[in-house]
């Protein structure tokens, strides 16, 4: 199963995005291949956070806009929500502390906890999650 990053799924839905054609695609053959695919509320909401922000983008999203592509994801057929569980403190824990990483780049080991506790392959555009071991990850930008 695949849980995408907060940037695949924001440049997917934000045309003026300068990786939007690629993530776009990965997206649509992510969700057209008949297999369950990951979502989660917080990266959701960050998609909708920088998705609006008229200092990232100008002009931002509408709301509406992208609460129509993050509704799209959470209905599909295809789509599980995956969920912290008592598991994912730990992991989260051993990751910052195996990677020796503070500050904002600990968002980045909370979410790479997740993909790891629901054995899924975490797509990204950022080459930083190399960091994590035990992350099964591919950047989208990658050739």
């Amino acid at each position: 199963m695949v849980l995408c990053d907060v940037n695949v799924l924001l440049y997917a839905c934000t045309s003026q995005s300068p990786h939007h054609e690629v993530c776009y695609q990965k997206l649509l053959t992510l969700t057209s291949a008949g297999e369950k695919f990951a979502v989660n509320d917080v990266i959701l909401a960050a998609v909708i956070r920088l998705a609006t922000n008229s200092r990232i983008f100008s002009p931002p999203a509408s709301v509406e806009s992208v609460f129509k592509f993050t509704d799209a994801l959470l209905a599909h057929p295809d789509s599980v929500s995956v969920l912290p569980s008592s598991r994912h403190w730990r992991i989260f824990k051993d990751l910052i502390l195996t990677s020796g990483i503070r500050g904002k780049d600990t968002t980045d080991a909370y979410l790479a906890a997740l993909a790891i506790e629901h054995g899924c392959e975490w797509w990204t555009t950022d080459s930083d999650f190399s960091r994590f071991p035990g992350l099964r990850w591919r950047n989208l930008l990658a050739s």
